[in-house]
């Protein structure tokens, strides 16, 4: 037979669990695992990145890679002007972040220049 424990004491019971975890390793170490926010290694701001990001893909990148990549997603850290094509946006993503992982990126799809921006203040410049 299976009794079902009353919320009160439920809840009670979880969080005596939780201050025994707590006390058994430390305060500072369970603190000390909470994740960090995400601080971005640029100079530059969101509308700055779209924009050198959107004038190294027109003026650099754009010809040559309509021949070859059209609907290939650009994936550019726009201080270094590195950049990942791949026709999976995941993939583009993961090799340019982790070659630059606190930066954030311009990307743009070959052939459609518009393709990411939500709306006309973003233009492209994402974290991910």
């Amino acid at each position: 037979m299976i009794a079902l424990l009353p919320h009160k004491i439920l809840v009670q019971s979880t969080i005596t669990l939780c201050m025994t975890l707590i006390d058994q390793i430390g305060y500072n170490r369970v603190m000390a695992t909470k994740p960090k926010a995400f601080q971005p290694d640029t100079k530059y701001s969101l509308n700055e990145i779209a924009r050198i990001g959107r004038e190294f893909y027109i003026n650099e990148l754009k010809d040559k890679l309509e021949k070859t990549k059209m609907g290939h997603y650009v994936v550019t850290e726009v201080e270094s002007k590195e950049y990942f094509v791949d026709r999976d946006l995941k993939k583009a993503i993961d090799r340019a972040r982790k070659k630059f992982p606190n930066k954030l990126f311009h990307i743009v799809r070959v052939g459609d220049l518009h393709s990411l921006a939500k709306n006309d203040e973003q233009k492209n410049a994402w974290l991910f």
